[in-house]
């Protein structure tokens, strides 16, 4: 059972707007269920606890994935980095107020690599996406495709509040080129690394691992 948790007003008014987008076809809101919804929940816990954590840095990517985001409503994560927890478990699980689905969960693999990365240098990263919803082929919900301009263009005004609840951040870092699109279009101040899908863990490893060195 889930501890329960205090959500800050700003933060409750952030998911209520996300609950309130309306998506194009070929896209969907994970968010939108009026009742219980575990992906807002979980999304709102862990802005809280971000928010206790002051984080620094700021990692927007393309968008959610059907086997990860898109079932836990948290980007970069997957039902079994919340469930078992991060930051040797400091942060998710059920402990700190997030609801964790029932065993087997699921993994997925961009999620997986970014927090090996963030747990090696103990970093509490706040992570994002260009387009905060779900992006999927022509009537296969469980698949995923790369957004469009217009999509990324319409989710931009929850990157920009994003920012504004999370004034801690000084570093942002693109992972993949539709992130590095959304934050061009921003004009915000970033550096880009590869995103870690389809052979690019080396790449992205390298790019942290560079950039967290120095920080």
């Amino acid at each position: 059972m889930s501890a329960a948790v205090k959500i800050d007003a700003d933060i409750k008014r952030f998911g209520k707007r996300l609950q309130d987008a309306v998506v194009v076809a070929d896209a969907a809101n994970f968010y939108a269920a009026k009742r219980t919804n575990t992906q807002r929940h979980n999304l709102q816990c862990y802005m809280q606890q971000m928010r206790a954590l002051q984080p620094t840095l700021l990692l927007v990517g393309e968008a959610p994935g059907y086997n990860g985001c898109r079932l836990t409503g948290i980007p970069f994560s997957s039902e079994a980095l919340v469930a078992e927890g991060m930051l040797e478990g400091s942060l998710f699980t059920a402990q700190h107020g997030y609801r964790v689905a029932r065993p087997p969960y699921t993994r997925e693999q961009s999620a997986g690599i970014v927090w090996e990365v963030l747990q090696k240098h103990r970093t509490a990263a706040l992570c994002w996406n260009a387009f905060c919803f779900h992006p999927h082929g022509r009537g296969d919900p469980d698949s995923n495709r790369k957004p469009t301009s217009k999509e990324i263009d319409y989710a931009a005004p929850f990157l920009r509040r994003l920012l504004a609840l999370f004034p801690s951040v000084t570093t942002v870092v693109a992972v993949g080129n539709s992130a590095e699109e959304a934050l061009k279009r921003l004009q915000i101040s970033h550096t880009k690394v590869r995103h870690p899908a389809r052979g690019g863990k080396p790449a992205f490893t390298a790019g942290m691992e560079a950039l967290l060195a120095c920080r």
